[in-house]
């Protein structure tokens, strides 16, 4: 089954952090978060006051959503979303471990969040973290109507 997918989640964003922690335009390397991304086994879809709208876990659901939102096109950005601008909607993408710490066998319900991005009203610019490491993302006008389509907002 997939192995380490955590791992090579966190050696591809790591390769597009730069010291300094600012993402950089890579063709190359947002292809190979593209993938690893692709690779998570859940998406849950939550609200502006985080409360779970939905769950997305088949290969069909997933495949889908991973086509509208096209990370190979999003661009660094040292902006922010305006201060106190409101959330619109949060998708946490996460994986099931195949092993704990310990070595032992996970619950089957146990997840492991890969990655959470944040989008914000009337802003371009989403949250993302991962692990130990935030940062923002400029996204493109496409990739946000998905989204917020995706959370259930008007568009």
């Amino acid at each position: 089954m997939k192995k380490c997918i955590a791992a090579l989640l966190s050696a591809a964003l790591l390769s597009i952090l730069p010291s300094g922690c600012a993402a950089r335009q890579d063709t190359e390397d947002l292809d190979t978060l593209s993938g690893n991304l692709s690779k998570a086994e859940q998406i849950e879809v939550y609200d502006k006051d985080f409360q779970l709208l939905y769950v997305l876990t088949t290969e069909d659901e997933l495949d889908s959503f991973f086509y509208r939102l096209a990370p190979e096109s999003w661009e660094e950005s040292d902006g922010k979303p305006e201060l106190n601008a409101p959330a619109e909607a949060s998708f946490v993408f996460s994986q099931r471990p195949t092993e704990t710490i310990l070595g032992g066998k996970p619950n089957a319900e146990d997840r492991q969040e890969l990655l959470r991005l944040t989008i914000y009203e009337d802003s371009d610019v989403a949250y993302v973290k991962l692990w130990l490491f935030d940062f923002h993302m400029k996204l493109p006008q496409e990739t946000l109507e998905a989204l917020r389509t995706a959370a259930g907002i008007d568009v």
